[in-house]
């Protein structure tokens, strides 16, 4: 059993009947809870105004939406798994006038009343510098204005006097956005407000600066020459934008001209004597653990088989015929070229074929020797 207030909460009063297991699971937004309830007055007799067994079916909260009543999240988050609990709740009473109520829980009447109040709490917080906080008041100003929108027929005159107060609260949130540097989201909004409403000069000035910050330089310098066509009397400001944007776009050439150059320059760096030394080493080492039975062509050679020598012989000789027949001894004054045949007559032949046979030189037949031996004469 456990009496004591819940930690951190003011006014909140937590007693466990029965323990739950582990530690208390971490109830992230968009969590599912599944539980029982029961609701009693605080009297003696602690009657029971609504129980969820009676009903038949548990309960189901998805943390972060706020279902019914917001103290429930606040309960669920220090309870574990299983565990039984009461808890007391100290009620607060407030006058209309001495609390602000959420726009959900407003009539039209009321949501109309409320967007200049909260335009102007925006415009003051964005003033001070405080962005995030002028964001969600502009944000629950323009959830009163559709709201009530919704409700009338498009492009009819209540229609377009709501649609011209929602685009007037979204430029200003997207100021806020703006100095937030949530460029991307500005681009976004204020296009779906120049689609539809091309004549607005301050949607298309935010859109460019938004462009100017993410180096759009055609974007930007499109949307500045627009808004001197729909407002001459920003010229000044248009001026003094362009010069920013020129400037800047200048220092961005120049850093990626600068870091562009420094990667090509370290890929081709000449490599220092050290660095060439270095690879020396490493390539006599390579030389030196080579495999051992990786033997020079010339020895390959010598140690050729017998069995292989022969048969190399075989092929030269029936690839040069001339080699192998006995050499035809030449006399000195013989010519060793060869030369075209000239066509001979009959006579010559027989007288040719005569003498011939008088003077027919002896062939001499020998082993073949070395080259370095000398032939003899015949």
């Amino acid at each position: 059993m456990e009496n004591s207030l819940l930690h951190g909460t003011e006014g909140i009063k937590k007693n466990i009947l029965y323990g739950g297991t582990n530690d208390i699971p971490k109830f992230i937004t968009g969590s599912k809870v599944t539980f029982h309830f029961r609701t009693m007055l605080c009297n003696d007799d602690r009657t029971a105004l609504d129980d969820s067994r009676k009903v038949g079916m548990p309960m189901e909260l998805v943390i972060g939406n706020m279902f019914k009543l917001d103290v429930w999240e606040t309960l669920l988050r220090s309870m574990r798994v299983g565990e039984v609990a009461e808890f007391w709740c100290d009620v607060i009473v407030q006058q209309p006038s001495e609390y602000e109520r959420e726009s959900w829980a407003l009539s039209d009447e009321e949501r109309l009343k409320a967007v200049p109040v909260r335009h102007d709490q925006g415009n003051k917080l964005y003033k001070q510098g405080r962005f995030e906080e002028a964001t969600l008041k502009y944000k629950e100003a323009i959830f009163c204005i559709k709201n009530v929108q919704s409700k009338e027929k498009a492009w009819e005159a209540p229609w377009l006097k709501l649609e011209k107060m929602a685009n007037t609260l979204t430029l200003n949130y997207c100021q806020c956005l703006l100095r937030m540097a949530e460029y991307y989201e500005v681009i976004e909004h204020t296009s779906d407000i120049v689609n539809q409403h091309p004549g607005l000069m301050k949607g298309f000035y935010l859109r460019g600066k938004a462009h100017m910050e993410v180096w759009n330089e055609a974007e930007a310098r499109a949307d500045f020459h627009r808004v001197l066509d729909l407002d001459p009397g920003m010229k000044k400001i248009v001026k003094k934008d362009l010069a920013v944007l020129a400037m800047r776009m200048d220092e961005k050439k120049e850093e990626d001209r600068l870091k562009y150059k420094g990667m090509f320059t370290t890929a081709s760096a000449p490599k220092t004597p050290e660095q060439t030394m270095a690879g020396n080493m490493k390539a006599e080492e390579s030389l030196e653990q080579a495999p051992a039975d990786l033997e020079d062509p010339e020895q390959e050679a010598q140690q050729q088989s017998p069995e292989e020598e022969p048969q190399a012989q075989e092929i030269l000789e029936r690839e040069n015929p001339e080699q192998a027949s006995p050499p035809e001894e030449t006399t000195e004054r013989e010519i060793p070229t060869q030369k075209t045949p000239t066509p001979v007559t009959s006579e010559q032949t027989i007288q040719a074929q005569k003498n011939e046979e008088e003077t027919r030189p002896q062939l001499i037949t020998s082993e073949p020797e070395s080259p370095d031996s000398d032939v003899e004469d015949p």
